[in-house]
């Protein structure tokens, strides 16, 4: 019975070293390579699976809420209120010179907007430069700045702050591919050691019973 139970705990564990390997790897997996941080025209941001040497360019700031409120009720197709609104142009550079982004390369930016809407929701449409786009429909303001992760490639954003002020702090809602972790992994790892620790259980309740 000891030897049986041994064999089950060592083939537990040789189950779970897999997937703990593609727990730690999958956000190499989804944005390969190394990510850089830095700050342009106000506004912070993070590249990943990008050469070294790659920033951005980042210009723009508040424009009259009319504008992006036809933008982003056109492509949300609501009605919404806006109170403000921003556009920003970001663009990729090599060493200090016009880049294009890999395409696996993935962007997070905190785009800055007026402290005093701290709480608001906020939306924003991401046009690309070949005319794709990406949305984010529930975003909340948060210490002065909208982030917007999981941007591919060099765009301009259009950000508009609704008269609707949420609880909560975290940015969500984001139709965009994004990075992150599978918890899958994590979730057979935790299975496999629930098992584990079963079956050491009750070897150990054996062993005092003997006794």
């Amino acid at each position: 019975m000891k030897k049986l139970l041994a064999v089950l705990f060592t083939a537990m564990l040789t189950m779970a070293l897999p997937a703990a390997a593609w727990a730690h790897g999958s956000d190499s997996t989804i944005v390969p390579g190394p990510s850089y941080e830095g700050q342009s025209g106000g506004a912070t941001y993070q590249i990943a699976g990008a050469p070294a040497g790659t920033t951005l360019e980042i210009s723009g700031g508040a424009v009259d809420v009319a504008n992006v409120a036809d933008q982003l009720n056109a492509t949300f197709g609501t009605n919404a209120t806006y109170v403000a609104g921003a556009v920003f142009d970001f663009n990729a550079l090599l060493n200090g010179a016009a880049y294009k982004l890999p395409a696996d390369a993935m962007l997070t930016i905190a785009f800055p907007v007026p402290s005093e809407y701290n709480g608001h929701r906020a939306q924003a449409v991401v046009i690309h430069d070949d005319g794709t786009t990406q949305t984010w429909s529930n975003l909340t303001v948060t210490n002065g700045s909208v982030t917007l992760s999981g941007i591919q490639g060099t765009s301009t954003a259009y950000i508009g702050i609704t008269d609707e002020v949420v609880s909560g702090g975290a940015n969500a809602g984001s139709t965009s591919p994004q990075t992150g972790v599978d918890f899958t992994g994590v979730a057979l790892i935790t299975g496999a050691a629930a098992v584990a620790a079963c079956f050491a259980g009750i070897t150990l309740r054996k062993k005092v019973t003997n006794k």
